[in-house]
């Protein structure tokens, strides 16, 4: 699941992973992304999301995916990481904008269950 409110960002993830034979389905925020992983009983691999958007910010919608299916691994991404200091106990994996193509594979392939790695 890629969830992001900038459509152009949400286009290169989704080309990315397609590019990889790895599914996609979209949300261009955290309250839509929500509904989507409840409809979908938490049958969710991954989600990618973007911290900062105007409606269902990603940090909020990540702690609640995180609660209804805890086994499912979640990668922030953002160009603002005020919110995600290192020095911090780390909630989730992250990953700062701009990233290249390889970066955002090689994140998603460690964080993915291994039966859905290769």
């Amino acid at each position: 699941m890629i969830v992001d409110d900038e459509i152009s960002v949400r286009r290169y993830v989704k080309f990315v992973l397609e590019g990889e034979e790895m599914a996609t389905i979209e949300a261009d925020n955290g309250v839509d992304a929500l509904r989507l992983l409840v409809e979908r009983d938490g049958r969710i691999d991954i989600i990618v999301s973007d911290v900062r958007m105007p409606q269902g910010d990603g940090l909020t919608f990540a702690r609640a995916a995180q609660r209804l299916y805890p086994k499912t691994p979640i990668l922030l991404i953002s160009g603002f990481v005020d919110g995600l200091r290192p020095e911090r106990p780390v909630e989730f994996e992250f990953l700062e904008k701009p990233f290249r193509a390889g970066m955002l594979v090689a994140r998603v392939r460690k964080l993915l269950p291994q039966s859905h790695a290769s």
